[in-house]
């Protein structure tokens, strides 16, 4: 193992969360020690930035997020917006154009919002997070999505549609892909997430260690699915959970316990000692 790592990128959901809303403390434990070892510490994740901000909250240690899947990086100890990009009205309009026509499970993310045509079902115990809890607006009419694109598409940097029927969410991907002007991760079975062209968990990763000059070779990743593939293109040390996908697992360096087993304080004890 390189024992030269001067930052850990963590994936959230499946990977450092032993359920929905919570850290197990082996997993807290082990990341506090890297930290107290000089190691800096980023979460990176599909969920909004608040999100974030609540489990650098639950860890008591000051952290980097990466979150929205990439599109907007955050210092938070100095309270600094790393990087960012949103989407803009005209992106939405193309995108929900598509979304229209099948009457997908859909929803469009703000830092610390969702604009949801469904209640999600997704989170819970938002109110435990008491500030640093996410904020739904579910949109129940199909006129009102343009005062949405209209008022905040300047601050949405990720959409999110889900579906049980695979040939139509495959029928979008071809559709959207198509435009050439959008990257597309699934990030479960059913689900897909939208992003401008070139984004992505590792787009973000780039703009951290440009931020803290960190070279590549110095950063470790730690995730399971297939939003983390271009997380892991841009680390020197790729850690896969047990319960991670085949496809990740390829490409890992060393393959840790299940997410619900400390996977992420086994794999920082190892590399800890030989730190």
């Amino acid at each position: 193992m390189h024992s030269n790592i001067k930052l850990i990128c963590l994936d959230l959901d499946g990977t450092t969360l032993k359920d929905i809303s919570n850290i197990s403390e082996g997993n807290i434990e082990y990341i506090n020690k890297a930290y107290n070892s000089g190691i800096k510490i980023a979460l990176v994740t599909g969920r909004l930035f608040i999100h974030c901000l609540y489990f650098s909250k639950v860890l008591g240690i000051p952290i980097y997020a990466v979150g929205n899947n990439g599109t907007y990086v955050y210092d938070v100890e100095n309270n600094k917006v790393v990087y960012s990009n949103f989407f803009g009205v005209d992106f939405l309009v193309k995108i929900h154009k598509f979304v229209r026509e099948k009457h997908f499970n859909t929803h469009y993310s703000t830092i610390d919002t969702i604009y949801s045509n469904n209640k999600l079902e997704d989170y819970h115990n938002e109110e435990d997070k008491k500030e640093y809890s996410m904020k739904e607006v579910v949109i129940d009419s199909e006129d009102s999505w343009d005062n949405v694109f209209k008022n905040h598409g300047d601050n949405i940097c990720k959409v999110v549609v889900s579906s049980n029927d695979q040939n139509k969410l495959n029928d979008l991907i071809l559709k959207v892909m198509e435009l050439g002007e959008f990257e597309i991760e699934y990030s479960w079975v059913n689900t897909i997430e939208i992003l401008k062209k070139g984004e992505g968990k590792g787009k973000g990763i780039i703009e951290l260690r440009k931020y803290l000059d960190i070279d590549k070779k110095d950063i470790m990743c730690i995730g399971d699915s297939e939003n983390d593939i271009s997380m892991f293109r841009e680390c020197g040390y790729k850690v896969a959970m047990n319960n991670a996908i085949d496809k990740l697992k390829e490409k890992a360096d060393f393959i840790t316990l299940d997410f619900d087993k400390d996977g992420v304080a086994y794999a920082i004890k190892n590399l800890l000692e030989h730190f």
